[in-house]
Protein backbone atom coordinates (compact mmCIF):
# COMPACT_ATOMS: atom_id res chain seq x y z
CA UNK A 1 0.00 0.00 0.00
CA UNK A 2 2.68 2.46 0.92
CA UNK A 3 4.34 1.82 -3.08
CA UNK A 4 1.06 2.73 -4.99
CA UNK A 5 0.60 5.47 -2.97
CA UNK A 6 4.23 6.84 -3.33
CA UNK A 7 3.71 5.96 -7.25
CA UNK A 8 0.53 8.49 -7.36
CA UNK A 9 1.92 11.09 -4.98
CA UNK A 10 5.12 11.17 -8.27
CA UNK A 11 2.88 10.98 -10.99
CA UNK A 12 0.72 13.82 -9.38
CA UNK A 13 3.93 16.07 -8.70
CA UNK A 14 4.06 15.41 -12.86
CA UNK A 15 0.88 15.92 -13.96
CA UNK A 16 -0.68 18.71 -11.24
CA UNK A 17 -2.38 19.11 -8.27
CA UNK A 18 -5.65 18.37 -10.40
CA UNK A 19 -4.43 15.28 -11.61
CA UNK A 20 -3.42 14.65 -8.02
CA UNK A 21 -6.80 12.23 -6.73
CA UNK A 22 -7.29 11.01 -10.19
CA UNK A 23 -4.08 9.30 -9.82
CA UNK A 24 -4.01 8.19 -6.30
CA UNK A 25 -7.74 6.97 -6.91
CA UNK A 26 -6.43 4.98 -10.32
CA UNK A 27 -3.86 3.55 -7.87
CA UNK A 28 -5.89 2.68 -4.72
CA UNK A 29 -7.92 0.62 -7.28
Amino acid sequence: KIQPQINAKADANRSGTVDKDESISTHLR
